[in-house]
């Protein structure tokens, strides 16, 4: 590992007098894999040393054994527990996980995450490290990175010595005795990851770039690996851009094979790639709540006979005024990032709301609704399928895939049965047809 000075171009040791002008650049690669312990049922907590010295892992941030509050939850804890340390262990991470989230990098103590009832991650993995030590289990905070494509900030978690092991706990992100393969320690302790001896401590920036360890196949026809690995071309409007047509051929299965109705064709398409990035939970309370909100809008709007296009530019208006409340609902709440909201294509939400409450106006509120239910439907489907791994890279290993789509679309194309859901309509009168 060397250091260099953009300034100089050379190396530099380790403690060495640097200008406050002087930048550092640390680089070096790593191959990561997740870890998962299973806590052996046999140990219990008769196995435990009593409470009686000053734990050895104690900080003045974590707060142990000068903070009576917290060696009383410990113990409420314990009682809801049985007797082995994997169900203690379950009801301490439970309770730290159900506290709501707020600002990953927001500095704050164990006792003022218990207080406030409401941590960052920082806080977390103290006052799960505390509850563990009130236990007479030691742990400790750990620090490192969450190895995503870009800029990215230190994230801590909670480690606990449990048979031996030091087994994690991610309360914020919710990894219990696991770390998925993107997590990579970089330190363990209570203090900043940098530290100076001046009194401005030194800013720093972390940047992750993703390296695939496959090699192109020599058989593929387009390398479009090669453009993604050369930063050309970004990988998720690419895939996008690939799988676009796949999911409306699955649309066009359900709606013409299946039977199903929706708002449009790519419509769910495109909300698939949204939730795909959101998340699929958080993102149907989004969609729905949006596409609820707008349906209410547009029936005054249309009682006032606001012609379509003003009309269209008013609930554009609507979405992003909801949107941004939204942005600070999920800021204060910590569900998932403020900026996941704007993976939902704005206009796409104007359109399938202004849908929405067309129907209700033309036919009635409950056939919006079952038109909106089979959209979901076909939806989650899209997500499901469109997340596969596999799927996204054989699509972008062999884009010309692509064209055995468009073949398959033809031979859609040619339908002529009943649709699925139609052969119950039509049971009755084909007996009819058979009894005469």
């Amino acid at each position: 590992m060397k250091l260099v000075t953009k300034n100089e171009n050379k190396t530099l040791l380790m403690g060495g007098n640097f200008n406050t002008d002087t930048t550092i650049t640390i680089s070096y690669k790593v191959q990561s894999r997740p870890i998962e312990f299973i806590i052996d049922e046999d140990l219990t907590q008769d196995d435990l040393q009593p409470r009686a010295n000053e734990f050895s892992l104690h900080s003045p941030n974590v707060s142990v054994s000068i903070d009576p509050e917290i060696i009383l939850l410990a113990d409420e804890l314990r009682n809801k527990a049985d007797s082995s340390i994997n169900s203690l262990s379950n009801q301490l991470y439970q309770y730290v996980r159900d506290i709501p989230s707020a600002g990953q990098t927001i500095l704050m103590s164990a006792k003022e995450c218990l207080e406030l009832q409401r941590c960052s991650d920082i806080g977390k993995s103290r006052l799960l490290a505390a509850l563990f030590n009130a236990n007479n289990i030691p742990a400790r905070v750990v620090g490192g990175i969450i190895l995503t494509e870009g800029t990215q900030s230190i994230h801590r978690w909670a480690e606990a010595n449990i048979g031996g092991n030091w087994i994690p706990f991610d309360t914020y992100e919710g990894h219990f005795a696991q770390l998925p393969s993107n997590y990579l320690m970089i330190f363990t302790g209570d203090s900043s990851f940098v530290t100076s001896a001046g009194n401005n401590p030194p800013s720093f920036k972390i940047r992750v770039n993703l390296e695939r360890t496959n090699h192109y196949p020599n058989y593929a026809i387009l390398n479009i690996w090669e453009l993604i690995d050369s930063d050309i071309i970004p990988l998720q409007p690419l895939l996008v851009l690939l799988l676009l047509p796949l999911g409306a051929y699955l649309v066009a299965i359900f709606k013409n094979v299946i039977g199903l109705d929706t708002y449009g064709v790519f419509l769910p398409v495109l909300i698939a790639f949204a939730l795909m990035n959101m998340g699929v939970m958080p993102g149907l309370v989004f969609f729905t709540m949006i596409i609820g909100l707008i349906g209410i809008l547009n029936i005054p709007l249309a009682k006032w006979e606001i012609l379509h296009t003003p009309k269209i530019v008013i609930l554009l208006t609507a979405v992003a005024i909801i949107s941004l409340i939204s942005i600070q609902f999920f800021f204060q709440t910590g569900w998932v990032k403020p900026s996941a909201t704007l993976t939902f294509p704005m206009i796409i939400l104007t359109i399938i709301s202004e849908s929405f409450a067309r129907k209700i106006e033309e036919e009635s509120f409950q056939e919006a609704l079952f038109i909106y239910a089979q959209t979901i439907i076909v939806t989650l489907t899209c997500t499901w399928i469109l997340s596969s791994d596999l799927l996204q890279n054989f699509f972008l290993t062999f884009p010309e895939a692509l064209l055995i789509v468009a073949g398959m679309s033809l031979l859609l194309g040619k339908w002529i049965g009943l649709r699925l859901i139609e052969y119950d309509r039509f049971a009755s009168i084909d007996k009819e047809v058979k009894s005469v």
